[in-house]
């Protein structure tokens, strides 16, 4: 900080995506846990998208203010690691202090980069966009979710919509900033993914990236404006195949990356750090997966399906497909993984602690087997005199949809047996009355880490 600059005290950090930001007693104080860092102000819109990822935030939020911002300037190794500062909210090129919010990222020390995340109506005015660049803008992440006026008209509920962010897109793509793009997957746009990118690719974007909806506000009986997934995957390979010919790098987030097939590898469901006041995170939808810890995917940061979504189409587990350790898609019903004896010792102990072969014996089946499904989930295969099984995952407690959450386990279950339906419901009824009473918590899955 300059002598002639005020000095600031250090105003306390809000909350972040890994929760409140907290520093051991032995650790410098930090603000990021990767080196992007979102700064959130301004939760104001000129657009209404209609699946909008901050809806319940616009005209309520705050964010960060300048003074907030410029406070933690005075400690620069709380910016440690941090390469890029990303300026979001609403809409940011609305907020009247965004060039203040621009010339404190810039003094960040070691930020390369400085972003702005817009839907780009305002860029297509040259001389407002020339003064961003030359305040130290040197990157525009573009909302784009149609693919001509009348689709975006319907999606931003604006008029007009459709030609500003074009040429706001174009004007950036005819300076010195880079373009990044991004595209939400929601039921009115799906199948025109290919033509997206043919609308953005000729601008030659850094990026060009694919979200499925973080839905905040809509539920199973209200807009639903999710997409099935099984619907999406065909028209999303697609667009990332144009992707690929154009020559133009792609991206996709909150979609099962077990039905990107090539595509797999430009998975990525990582976030920034996002820092923004405490009330806007009780409403982000939490994920799960009915293989999550079975696939190799899950263990590489896959999230699987929104809980909203499973509340509306249910666990897809006839669409998704597990991947093997060897990037192998395995066939249903075959997901056992080896199981060391030490660790089957234990959970046999588990299993007889929770009066599991008992409880089922009681409904006509049997214990068969158990197997490992991954890192903290085990598979527990029961099985009917006429040759019928099923199987039960036990995984530690989480929050969300399970068959059953006891104090120690979420338990869910595979496919329901063809011809066993009514046997089977019988059984899990008897899970869901039974189990949780069995277990007096304290219980774990051997190697859950």
């Amino acid at each position: 900080m300059r002598a002639s600059e005020p000095r600031v005290a250090l105003i306390p950090p809000p909350s972040w995506s890994g929760g409140a930001v907290k520093w051991g007693p032995d650790e410098a104080p930090k603000l990021a846990h990767t080196e992007n860092l979102l700064i959130t102000f301004g939760f104001h819109c000129n657009l209404a998208c209609t699946f909008c990822l901050v809806e319940d935030g616009l005209d309520r939020l705050h964010g960060i203010t300048p003074e907030t911002f410029r406070s933690w300037l005075v400690q620069p190794d709380l910016f440690r690691g941090v390469s890029r500062i990303i300026l979001s909210g609403g809409e940011a090129t609305l907020e009247p202090a965004l060039f203040e919010y621009i010339a404190i990222a810039r003094k960040v020390p070691g930020v390369e980069h400085v972003r702005i995340q817009t839907n780009a109506t305002r860029l297509g005015d040259r001389d407002y966009l020339q003064r961003l660049l030359d305040a130290g803008v040197d990157e525009f992440f573009v909302s784009v979710h149609g693919w001509d006026e009348p689709s975006t008209a319907k999606i931003t509920q604006r008029q007009g919509a459709f030609r500003a962010i074009v040429k706001g897109m174009e004007a950036v793509a005819q300076s010195q900033a880079t373009l990044w793009t991004n595209t939400c997957i929601c039921a009115d746009n799906y199948r025109n993914l290919p033509d997206i990118v043919a609308l953005i690719a000729p601008l030659r974007p850094e990026l060009l990236s694919f979200w499925t909806l973080h839905l905040r506000v809509d539920r199973p009986d209200t807009r639903l404006a999710l997409a099935r997934v099984g619907d999406v995957q065909p028209y999303l390979l697609r667009a990332l195949d144009a992707c690929d010919a154009a020559g133009v790098a792609s991206l996709v987030k909150w979609f099962p990356r077990c039905l990107l097939g090539p595509h797999a590898g430009k998975h990525d469901d990582s976030q920034p750090t996002t820092l923004v006041e405490p009330a806007f995170w009780p409403a982000v939808p939490r994920y799960s997966c009915l293989w999550r810890t079975a696939c190799e995917y899950g263990k590489q940061g896959c999230n699987g399906l929104q809980h909203p979504y499973v509340d509306a189409f249910g666990w897809e587990e006839d669409v998704l497909r597990p991947v093997t350790p060897g990037h192998q898609q395995v066939p249903h019903g075959d997901q056992d993984l080896p199981l060391e004896p030490a660790a089957q010792a234990n959970w046999a102990q588990v299993v007889a602690s929770l009066g599991l072969q008992s409880l089922v014996g009681g409904q006509g089946w049997t214990l068969a087997r158990a197997g490992r499904r991954g890192r903290g989930l085990q598979q527990v295969v029961v099985h009917q005199a006429s040759g019928t099984t099923a199987t039960l995952t036990f995984e530690p407690a989480r929050p969300g949809p399970a068959l059953v959450t006891t104090a120690s386990f979420s338990v869910s279950h595979g496919p329901v047996p063809a011809g066993a339906q009514e046997a089977f419901s019988a059984l899990l009824r008897a899970l869901k009355r039974e189990l949780p009473a069995a277990d007096l918590g304290g219980l774990r899955v051997p190697w859950a880490i």
